[in-house]
């Protein structure tokens, strides 16, 4: 304070003892209080009475005094009050001088910042604990997803492409309930399958049914038709549901198809026999087993409904 000017080291001290509200406790030897002042009051020593032992007033003293060391501090004590200073000691020959600043403003900002960090912990915990859930139920809905496509594929067997796409894109319910449509029909089996299973190993007549129905079902996909089931060597495929060109259109691509499946057979026939079965599935000859024309069967009903039939 010496190199300052006076008046600034006055301010400095006015400063100091207002904004810290300087208290100050004199104490002899004894522990007896010898003189107290300042802001007492911000501390709750205002009731102190001179001449009495001291620690038995000021309760937080006790243990810190007499000074084992000349002069010394201790910071952030917390008060009866509810305030915090800091604890200066000052030996003064017999005397000891306990000077108190207080930093109330500086622990309850020390105090919000921990609230804050330890907020932000517990964020920082709830965050990753969240993302752990998120990540167990995003492998949830994967699995899920997993089994549902699994699950999908597998009925996609036993369904009509059609018909599974109609579903599955919600364009269709797959609710029970009846409908009326004019449909075009198509029938068709394998001449003399019988004696062609006996004639054929097991395994010989299984690859070659595979090949055939998936290129009839190739076929039929091309012109529209619905696969509606397989029975044995027989094929049942339909037009007009779920997708329709009009009951004529219909027939006519049932016809073309029908005609595109004769001439693929002819192809598979060369192919089976060029790989070594030498009897595979015949040709269609003569009246019953030739292409029919298309044929209308009505059906006398009050709604005057009928189907076209053609048979390959």
């Amino acid at each position: 304070m010496e190199v300052l000017p006076a008046s600034l080291a006055e301010r400095l001290r006015e400063l100091t003892y207002n904004e810290r509200a300087v208290a100050y406790l004199h104490v002899d030897a004894a522990l007896t209080l010898m003189g107290a002042g300042g802001h007492l009051d911000n501390y709750g020593l205002a009731a102190v009475r001179l001449g009495e032992p001291v620690v038995e007033q000021v309760y937080f003293l006790e243990g810190l005094l007499p000074l084992e060391e000349s002069s010394y501090f201790v910071p952030s004590v917390e008060l009866d009050s509810g305030r915090a200073a800091d604890l200066h000691f000052h030996q003064d020959g017999a005397t000891v001088w306990v000077v108190l600043l207080d930093v109330t403003a500086a622990r309850d900002a020390a105090r919000q910042m921990q609230q804050k960090a330890y907020e932000m912990t517990l964020l920082q915990e709830k965050e990753v604990q969240l993302n752990r859930r998120l990540e167990s139920l995003n492998r949830d809905l994967e699995a899920a997803n997993d089994f549902l496509v699994t699950i999908s594929t597998k009925i996609s067997h036993y369904l009509a492409p059609q018909i599974y796409k109609s579903i599955f894109s919600g364009q269709k319910d797959v609710a029970i309930h009846t409908e009326r449509k004019e449909l075009t029909i198509f029938f068709s089996d394998i001449k003399d399958f019988t004696a062609t299973t006996e004639r054929l190993q097991p395994e010989e007549m299984t690859f070659l049914l595979n090949e055939y129905f998936t290129e009839m079902s190739t076929i039929a996909l091309k012109h529209g038709g619905t696969v509606d089931k397989f029975i044995g060597d027989a094929l049942i495929i339909f037009f007009g549901d779920p997708e329709t060109k009009g009951t004529v259109e219909d027939a006519r691509a049932c016809i073309n198809m029908a005609t595109e499946m004769q001439s693929r057979l002819a192809e598979l026939n060369v192919k089976w026999r060029s790989a070594g079965t030498e009897q595979p599935f015949p040709r269609a000859h003569g009246r019953q087993h030739r292409l029919l024309q298309r044929r209308q069967l009505r059906q006398h009903s009050p709604h005057g409904l009928y189907r076209h039939r053609c048979r390959g």
